[in-house]
């Protein structure tokens, strides 16, 4: 996903505000954007937590959307590239 993926109005109204500034809003950005490193991350690893992300007490998917959630874990880390190999003894 080559542009930023757009913010849920009411997750960005319920966390910062009706009237938020634009730093607040660059802030929220950029922990997405972090929380989204993680995602791919943990996918790439197979270590997934348990815990959901969470951005601003949020899950990471009210901000952006599982849809759109779901296209950056695909687009980072095809399901190809985790074809797991067994653990010897």
């Amino acid at each position: 996903m080559s542009r930023q993926p757009a913010l849920n109005a009411q997750t960005v109204r319920e966390v910062l505000g009706s009237r938020p500034t634009a730093y607040g809003l660059e802030l929220a950005r950029l922990a997405i954007a972090e929380a989204l490193r993680m995602a791919v991350y943990e996918k790439a690893t197979g270590h997934i937590s348990s815990r959901p992300l969470l951005v601003g007490g949020r899950p990471l998917a009210d901000w952006i959307g599982a849809e759109t959630f779901a296209e950056v874990l695909r687009r980072a880390v095809p399901d190809e590239v985790l074809v797991r190999v067994p653990e010897g003894d």
